[in-house]
């Protein structure tokens, strides 16, 4: 459950960030954004983890900063699957018909990176299953 939990904030980070132009999906510069973007996730990421630890009355925190840079990691490639999909002509004529202004776009970008981040978390549970709630971070 803590995986969903951290993906729906992930989702409203993104969005609020968007919103208010921390990263954005301007083109120009991609680099800034994902930099952007990777570090306010684990700095987020890391905080959420922290806080999950403490709840269960963890005594070990090893692998938070691991766990956080994994997560970040695929954050950033939900994020190029995004611009992907929006430089590919193909794929932008179909996205353009749609997803026309800003806030939409916004909505497409959070949504691409979630579900590529449910994806990713679902692949890892399945071949690596952990039993300890304290080791079970993301």
């Amino acid at each position: 459950m803590n995986i969903i939990n951290n993906i729906i904030i992930i989702f409203i980070f993104i969005v609020i960030s968007l919103k208010f132009n921390i990263t954005s999906l301007n083109t120009d510069n991609i680099l800034k954004n994902k930099l952007l973007l990777f570090f306010s996730i684990f700095i987020l990421q890391t905080v959420l983890l922290y806080i999950h630890k403490i709840k269960n009355n963890c005594k070990t925190f090893k692998n938070v900063f691991n766990d956080s840079f994994t997560f970040s990691l695929l954050t950033i490639i939900g994020y190029s699957i995004y611009i992907d999909l929006i430089n590919i002509q193909y794929t932008s004529n179909i996205l353009s018909n749609w997803f026309i202004d800003y806030d939409s776009n916004i909505f497409l970008a959070s949504s691409i990176i979630s579900l590529f981040l449910i994806f990713s978390m679902t692949i890892k549970l399945i071949i690596f299953e952990k039993d300890d709630k304290c080791e079970n971070d993301l």
